[in-house]
Formats: C-alpha cells, sequence, structure tokens
C-alpha cells in the first residue's frame, strides 16, 4: 500500500465513522499518513477495504491498524487449490525447460531402434496365424 491509498483509505473510514480523527492541519496529516502508511506499506489496499467493509459491518468504532491488517484466512480447499496451481506450474515450466534443452537421438541410435523394429516386424508377420 502506498501513501496515497493511505489517505484514500482515510477517507472511507470517515465516510463510515464520523468520530475518525483526521487532522487538519496537513503537517499533522502527513505525519499519521506516515505512521500508518510504516504498518500498512506490505499490506495490499484490497486486503485492508476488505478489511474496513467487514469491521464496518460488525463494529461501532473505527477501526485500529491491526484491524486493518488482517490477512482473511483461507480454507482447506483454497490452500488445496492453491497447492495445486502451484505445483502444476512448477511442473509446466520444468517441462518447458525440458523441451528447450532436450536433444534428439543420435544417427547411430536411429539406425539400431529401425533394425530392432524391423526385426521385431518380421517376427511378427512370420508367426502369425489366423
Amino acid at each position: 500500500m502506498n501513501k496515497a491509498e493511505v489517505m484514500e483509505l482515510f477517507q472511507r473510514i470517515k465516510y463510515r465513522y464520523a468520530m475518525f480523527q483526521v487532522p487538519n492541519e496537513l503537517q499533522k496529516l502527513k505525519e499519521m499518513a506516515s505512521d500508518w502508511h510504516e504498518s500498512l506499506k506490505d499490506v495490499p489496499y484490497e486486503i485492508t477495504k476488505e478489511n474496513l467493509l467487514r469491521h464496518a459491518a460488525t463494529e461501532k468504532y473505527p477501526p485500529t491498524i491491526s484491524d486493518l491488517c488482517r490477512v482473511p484466512e483461507r480454507d482447506q480447499s483454497t490452500l488445496y487449490h492453491e497447492h495445486m496451481k502451484a505445483s502444476t506450474q512448477e511442473h509446466l515450466n520444468a517441462l518447458n525447460e525440458f523441451e528447450k534443452t532436450a536433444v534428439g537421438p543420435t544417427p547411430g541410435q536411429r539406425e539400431r531402434v529401425r533394425e530392432i523394429l524391423e526385426r521385431g516386424t518380421n517376427r511378427n508377420t512370420t508367426t502369425t496365424k489366423y
């Protein structure tokens, strides 16, 4: 979250909670925004908005920074799907890397495989009876 988003968050809180105190003096407002930003900088703005909505639905007092920082808990199925998605992506990346570095058989190996297949084909045609 950046400082502009902190200021927008203040507006959203003030809209829902009239008693939320935002300084009128620009310098004090900047200090308050800096303090909040220091605590919220690693939290995505969308999470803080969701937390504010969740808080406003059940609480009559404005949220604290810690109320807005909470990352929602994920259920087992979400964790499983995230793991499977990451695992699949890892596998696809490995396949792409293998495709880039793969080397075909040598001419000698190709000839050997042809010989083996021809012997196998000759055996099957001579011994098959209907």
